[in-house]
């Protein structure tokens, strides 16, 4: 709802300090004071115009934050630590494509996280366990979606690669996944 319409609460915190009394429509006089002075502090220390979007606020894009990174392709390179979400190419909400040049081993299951962005509460990965690609999308640590790759990875130097396909129309909306070694489709899920 827009900021205006918010309702403001009035607590005396000198004798109620559970905040169990909300005095807003007793001393509407006080109310209205300090909803001044909270404006007067709001320009002055330049907090205005007040965000109060939920999910549109997660994405710089929609909440007209700068990227550092702009375009449809960006090159990572072995080795590389964590980079913050805002360092890499915003993928929220679109689909997108994740490529991976690997060397499978020769004397044992190939394991290891390819490449993910996000954490515990949320985000994607692509990776390699006992010799199968699979994609993870994690859903605020509520709900797992895993893709894998219905044959297993062959030795040598082998291109890893996870597609999602956004459902578009709007945010949040879902999308499928496909993943492919060398070039050809090796397994197809869904993320909602």
């Amino acid at each position: 709802p827009p900021l205006d319409d918010d309702v403001w609460e009035l607590y005396d915190g000198n004798v109620d300090w559970t905040q169990a009394n909300d005095l807003a429509a007793s001393d509407p006089d006080r109310l209205a004071a300090l909803q001044r002075l909270w404006l007067i502090e709001a320009v002055k220390y330049n907090v205005l115009p007040i965000d109060d979007r939920r999910f549109e606020r997660l994405n710089a894009t929609i909440a007209g934050r700068p990227q550092l990174i702009t375009g449809t392709t960006q090159t990572l390179f072995p080795g590389m630590k964590r980079l913050s979400e805002n360092s890499v190419i915003d993928i929220k909400n679109r689909s997108f494509s994740v490529t991976a040049t690997l060397d499978a081993a020769t004397n044992g299951p190939t394991n290891g996280v390819l490449i993910a962005q996000g954490g515990r509460f949320g985000g994607w990965a692509l990776y390699v366990k006992e010799n199968r690609a699979k994609f993870v999308y994690n859903l605020l640590g509520l709900q797992e979606f895993v893709t894998e790759a219905d044959s297993d990875l062959e030795t040598g130097t082998r291109q890893v690669r996870a597609e999602f396909a956004y459902d578009g129309g709007g945010l949040g909306k879902g999308g499928g996944v496909t993943l492919y070694y060398d070039g050809q489709p090796v397994g197809s899920g869904r993320v909602d």
